[in-house]
């Protein structure tokens, strides 16, 4: 078994995390240096809940023993 297939990033929701941390950092990080400074902090804060949930949901998949 692959390395990738071990860990579950053969999946869409493994995909879909790593798409959704790194347009939550990126974004972060640019309205911190203040490049986005329109975008509302509802918006941030709704990306930290989607990154989370589909974190726990990718935990949840990589961990089934079946």
């Amino acid at each position: 078994m692959s390395r990738y297939k071990k860990l579950g990033m053969g999946s869409r929701i493994g995909y879909l995390f790593l798409i959704s941390l790194l347009a939550t950092l990126i974004i972060y990080i640019l309205r911190g240096i203040q490049v986005l400074t329109f975008l509302s902090g509802g918006i941030l804060l709704f990306l930290v809940l989607l990154t989370t949930i589909l974190g726990l949901i990718y935990f949840f998949e990589i961990t089934k023993r079946f």
